[in-house]
């Protein structure tokens, strides 16, 4: 066989489409053996994606220069193009990955040169402007250049002028040797291929021939540079950490290999996340740079212990290290591995047991106070739903744990007022627990008792306070219930003691004001001036001392339940008017102005007109008494479907907040009304209150300090209910 045909010479190699396809070939096998040294580092896989680039080039060149007719020539050069175009930019990656340029910067030129490159894309497989078509010599098929070619040729050379100048720059700045020496070489590899590519493109007119396409070529030249580069100093997975297994990619600890003089050659994702930098910005670096704090002889044995990682924010991280020697098994080399585990979950984790350890000693202490406690402890969900029951509230209620548990609160806790209705604790007390997120407190003083098992009544205070978590939101009430059986007996026998004192009071009372008022109209003589004083002044005190007796007495048939309640056809519209008439004179002397508006018709209703008088006297006489001289007092009558609404407004000295809660208590003034006007008892709201709820209605009241308050009160449309009693209110 005549093998002659096949051999070719010197200048027809060069000329021919043999270089190409040397060139792929070169270039496919660099690239696999980058990938096969270490496919999991990031720089390692944008040099064998350049390799692969030019591997296609010099394939498809090589296709192109074989090709029977200038048609199937011009779709190969077409093809040749993804290589060609793709491999500046690949290596332009690779030269910005390398010497550590910041990734939004690396991004953008990217971005900008990819958009070039597409476009540049479209031109040679859409129009003939690159490449007008494709000529023919003695060796083969090229492309022949177009009007847009020049803008092809700018493109590739400013793509490797830009990796020549990051490589230049590098080896000028960088302090490390070894760096440096790869900077050089890197450098000298950029600048093949552009130098040799003004030559054959006729721009660098070395020689005055530009038939030698050396395009494919002068690139894997580059390549192999680079190569030199990474095997020569060590670097990218060809050195030492060919020792480390593909599958350290993938380990969740962070791993790094030194080399023997401490500089890491390899991290892994995990190290690299811990690090918080890009593979490029840790590699070369010092391993103490990240772990300042390790001992100086951890390098000469095995070393296992915690130390602290300090990121590239300088976070600083609690680790386990684990560090062992190895060898290259090609080289020699000695090297180290350094495994870091990150411990702050598991610190965290430790934390937290403490936490909870902590907790479940205390939930088991406080569980055994509650139980234990003598007063009745509670809890409940947001939904009202009971959780705990202690011993103290079976034995008060006389329902069991199990039969509570998991109940709404109503049907464990069952509270009346005083004429034993219903009283809805979750609407009236949690509801302003959970709003407000603060504690409520009621009793048998608010007039409320605890109904047990068997019905019978009890009288109770109860102090409902929010739980809370630790943001603030709540999560649940806990109810404390304490038996005030004495203490309501006590109150009991007080006011019998108060309403026999005052009966055994008002006789001689009633004498002392007959006499004294027979001595006032001279009915045992006629009286001088100053003994007319003297006789003014003992009826104006006793007036007092029966109005506190009349008080005391009504408190008392209040409490033993005794007050009748007798509703009459009334006219409130008039009852109203007269009451501000009589009241004329109090105003007058405070130079104080009175509006009563009536905003309905309203019909006669059916009410005790003894409790409402005594209401509308009570609240109409303390708005004139704590209003400021010169002021505004307004009296609104309106009504809807069910209710009459009257509001009695002032703008005097109103009512602390700290002391609002306790405004209906009896005997209690507030602190700000005792110091203007120490006379008062301290008991008309509190029967005010009273009255109001016999009469089937309900009292409220909105104060602000010194800027005045409102009182209203409501009465049913349909009348009030008559009530039996010993007495009527005084």
């Amino acid at each position: 066989m005549d093998f002659s045909s096949l051999l070719v010479s010197p200048t027809e190699l060069l000329q021919g489409p043999y270089i190409s396809l040397l060139a792929g070939l070169l270039n496919f096998f660099l690239g696999v053996v980058a990938l096969n040294r270490n496919s999991a580092s990031t720089i390692n896989r944008i040099y064998a994606m350049a390799a692969f680039s030019i591997a296609l080039w010099g394939s498809a060149d090589f296709m192109e220069r074989t090709s029977q007719t200038a048609m199937q020539a011009l779709v190969w050069e077409r093809v040749s193009s993804i290589g060609y175009i793709l491999a500046p930019l690949l290596q332009c990656a690779f030269g910005l990955y390398f010497v550590g340029v910041n990734s939004i910067t690396r991004k953008t030129i990217l971005g900008v040169f990819g958009l070039f490159s597409f476009f540049a894309f479209l031109l040679i497989w859409n129009s003939n402007l690159i490449y007008s078509g494709a000529h023919q010599y003695s060796w083969g098929f090229t492309g022949r250049a177009g009007e847009l070619f020049i803008f092809l040729t700018a493109l590739l050379f400013i793509e490797m002028g830009l990796v020549a100048f990051v490589y230049f720059k590098t080896a000028l700045t960088t302090k490390e040797i070894s760096k440096r020496k790869q900077a050089i070489t890197l450098f000298i590899g950029a600048m093949l291929p552009v130098t040799i590519g003004l030559y054959t493109d006729g721009i660098l007119p070395i020689f005055h021939s530009s038939v030698i396409e050396f395009g494919a070529l002068a690139t894997t030249l580059n390549t192999l540079f680079i190569a030199v580069a990474i095997v020569r100093f060590g670097f990218l997975g060809i050195g030492i950490e060919v020792a480390a297994p593909f599958v350290l990619g993938t380990l969740a600890d962070s791993v790094f290999i030194t080399n023997t003089d401490g500089r890491i050659v390899y991290a892994n994702m995990a190290a690299q996340k811990m690090a918080k930098a890009e593979e490029n910005a840790i590699l070369s670096k010092q391993i103490r740079d990240f772990l300042p704090e390790l001992p100086a002889g951890a390098f000469s044995k095995f070393f296992n212990s915690e130390s602290i990682f300090s990121n590239q924010k300088k976070e600083k991280i609690s680790v386990r290290v684990l560090l062992q020697r190895i060898a290259d098994i090609s080289t020699g080399i000695k090297g180290n591995v350094v495994t870091l585990q990150d411990l702050t979950e598991i610190k965290k984790l430790q934390e937290v047991e403490a936490v909870s350890r902590a907790e479940a000693e205390a939930t088991r202490h406080g569980t055994e106070l509650v139980e234990s406690a003598g007063e009745g402890i509670l809890s409940v969900d947001k939904d009202g739903r009971i959780n705990l029951w202690n011993a103290a509230m079976t034995k008060l209620t006389g329902y069991s744990v199990e039969e509570v548990l998991g109940k709404s609160l109503k049907e464990g806790l069952h509270l009346v007022d005083k004429s034993r209705l219903a009283f809805d604790i979750y609407g009236e007390v949690l509801s302003k627990v959970f709003i407000l997120k603060k504690s409520v407190n009621l009793s048998f003083v608010d007039g409320f008792f605890l109904l047990d098992k068997n019905d019978a009544r009890i009288a109770v205070e109860i102090t409902a306070s929010p739980l809370l978590h630790a943001n603030g939101n709540i999560y649940g009430a806990v109810i404390v219930v304490s038996d005030e059986t004495r203490e309501f007996k006590a109150d009991r026998i007080k006011s019998e003691f108060v309403s026999i004192a005052s009966h055994q009071l008002r006789t001689p009372l009633s004498t002392i004001k007959w006499f004294s008022e027979m001595m006032s109209r001279g009915d045992v003589g006629e009286l001088n001036k100053s003994q007319q004083a003297f006789v003014d002044d003992i009826l104006s005190s006793v007036e007092r001392v029966i109005n506190t007796v009349n008080m005391l007495l009504n408190v008392s048939r209040i409490e033993q339940e005794t007050l009748a309640v007798v509703p009459e056809i009334t006219d409130l519209i008039k009852l109203v008017g007269v009451i501000i008439e009589e009241a004329k004179l109090d105003m007058e002397q405070k130079n104080l102005n009175i509006s009563f508006d009536v905003k309905d018709n309203f019909p006669l209703i059916k009410l005790d007109p003894r409790l409402i008088r005594f209401v509308l006297e009570n609240l109409i006489q303390n708005a004139i008494r704590y209003s400021f001289r010169d002021g505004n007092i307004a009296i609104t009558m309106e009504k809807d479907k069910e209710f009459v609404k009257i509001s009695v407004v002032d703008h005097g000295y109103g009512i602390p907040k700290d002391e609002q809660s306790r405004i209906f208590q009896k005997f209690f003034r507030a602190s700000n009304a005792q110091a203007i006007i120490q006379d008062g008892t301290g008991l008309g709201l509190f029967i005010a209150k009273s009255a109001i709820e016999l009469s089937g209605g309900t009292i409220w009241f909105v104060s602000e300090k010194d800027k005045g308050t409102t009182f209203s009160f409501t009465i049913p449309l349909e009348g009030s209910r008559p009530k039996d009693g010993f007495k009527q209110l005084s």
